[in-house]
């Protein structure tokens, strides 16, 4: 009675079995030549084809041939693993009709649906390289490295400034230092009062009125046949900016220039540096990926 029951589960263990590897699949292809890749017998022996990640495996033999024995019945996501060049990803549906196991196979790309009602890819599979991986040696420190920096550039100018200026301030002639004086003895606008400002625009007094043309802006006027109204703080906003006629603006505009430089260059700079910084977390990026 015992050894019966003993057969009985030896036969069931077998029978287990044989019903297990019945359901697999040994998935066969080769890697072929292509411009990018003239012979196949140079890849690396590193080489190796993944199934989901590393759920299965297998590599390369010398010729391009691979296997991968025992896939279960499924979909799997194929991957050629190369340190050198770059293969297209596959789809591959493995399935049973009647008592054999077919396989179809689609490429695959991230980020898109695979279309499955599309004519599968032939079997044996066959995979070429769709470009060849670059990599770029990162180069050692150097002290020349600091001032190539975008910050360093920008330091640079200022110092620049700093020292040369005063150089040629002492290469201006008498003449140019007597009118300089003079400029910078007139006394500077003062800025805007925008308390004033608010309380004149809040006030119910009425506003001044003045003609197009230019004159002695005290008061209200009316010169000709267009007319303009216009607050007091315009009158003499506009009294100082265009009192000397074009020259008074050209001269206001050209002192902006020392504040809309640095404003320049450290947009310059950071812009420089945000695209240093992203070319080298892309080649970084690339070359983890490839390990």
């Amino acid at each position: 009675m015992l050894i019966q029951h003993i057969t009985w589960a030896l036969l069931w263990f077998f029978g287990l079995v044989y019903s297990q590897e019945s359901q697999t699949f040994t998935v066969k292809g080769s890697v072929t030549s292509n411009g990018i890749l003239p012979d196949v017998s140079v890849l690396s022996t590193e080489a190796r084809i993944s199934l989901n990640g590393g759920e299965s495996s297998g590599y390369l033999h010398p010729n391009g041939q691979f296997f991968v024995p025992n896939v279960e019945l499924g979909q799997h996501l194929l991957e050629i693993e190369s340190n050198e060049y770059v293969f297209p990803k596959m789809l591959l549906r493995i399935e049973r009709i009647g008592e054999k196991a077919t396989l179809s196979a689609w490429y695959f790309q991230p980020g898109y649906e695979v279309n499955t009602l599309e004519t599968s890819l032939p079997f044996p599979l066959n995979i070429s390289p769709i470009e060849k991986r670059q990599f770029i040696t990162r180069s050692g420190y150097s002290v020349f490295q600091i001032f190539k920096s975008p910050y360093m550039i920008l330091v640079g100018f200022s110092l620049i400034f700093m020292f040369i200026m005063p150089q040629l301030k002492g290469l201006m002639s008498e003449e140019d230092l007597q009118m300089r004086n003079q400029i910078l003895s007139k006394p500077q606008p003062r800025g805007p009062d925008f308390s004033a400002t608010l309380a004149q625009m809040t006030s119910s007094k009425k506003i001044s009125r003045y003609s197009g043309s230019w004159g002695n802006m005290k008061g209200p006027k009316e010169r000709g046949f267009v007319s303009y109204r216009l607050s007091p703080f315009q009158l003499k906003a506009m009294k100082g900016y265009f009192s000397k006629g074009p020259s008074n603006v050209i001269r206001r505009s050209a002192a902006q220039v020392a504040y809309i430089l640095p404003g320049i260059f450290l947009l310059w700079g950071v812009t420089t540096y945000g695209n240093t910084r992203y070319e080298y977390l892309h080649s970084k990026a690339g070359h983890h990926e490839a390990h």
